[in-house]
């Protein structure tokens, strides 16, 4: 299998922290009598290395994340996921103009959070993501949310997570870890049968 371009990203990251220790080591040369900037800069450009490698690890490139996620199910390991999705229940042609947390908050929205038991009962439904070729859209455009779900494993940490639809008028799109593509109906698939009063909650 060719390298993603999630691992390409880390694998940049990487060297860029060894560059950039690389570069504080030649400033504490150079600054060792001044050890009071030095510490300053120090904490400042590991600060930044930090933020970095977190918000790549959190976020990671959408193929990376559905690679990462069929492994998980197909090794047996769904007792490791959940799923949660925010659905709204108003239904016009008329644009909602919500992002992400926009949808969450808004009173019109159905919360439901199915579990790694529940979510084993559909796992063949779910494998049909290992057939979804993911399209890059010509024109970007905004969420436009009226459903979003996301996979988290038992300790919080998001595997994946869709947004429907953009705003683009020309072709329906949808958004995978913030990245856009064209419109797969194998996403609203998979979490169709979740959408129901048995997997309901209150959404706060």
């Amino acid at each position: 299998m060719s390298r993603t371009g999630g691992e390409v990203i880390i694998d940049l990251v990487i060297l860029l922290g060894k560059n950039i220790l690389k570069f504080i080591k030649n400033i504490f040369e150079i600054l060792k009598k001044n050890k009071r900037v030095v510490l300053s800069v120090s904490i400042i450009v590991l600060f930044v290395i930090v933020i970095v490698i977190i918000n790549g690890v959190n976020n990671m490139r959408p193929e990376k994340a559905l690679d990462t996620f069929l492994r998980q199910i197909e090794d047996g390991n769904i007792n490791d996921i959940n799923l949660t999705i925010y659905n709204s229940t108003i239904l016009t042609p008329v644009p909602l103009n919500l992002n992400i947390k926009g949808l969450i908050k808004d009173d019109s929205t159905s919360k439901y959070v199915i579990n790694s038991n529940q979510l084993a009962e559909h796992i063949d439904l779910l494998k049909t993501i290992k057939n979804v070729d993911l399209i890059s859209v010509k024109k970007k455009s905004h969420i436009d949310a009226c459903i979003y779900y996301v996979f988290k494993d038992k300790k919080g940490r998001k595997i994946f997570d869709v947004a429907m639809w953009g705003s683009n008028e020309d072709e329906n799109t949808m958004f995978i870890n913030g990245i856009e593509f064209i419109w797969d109906e194998i996403f609203s698939d998979i979490v169709n049968p979740f959408i129901s009063t048995e997997y309901e909650v209150y959404n706060e």
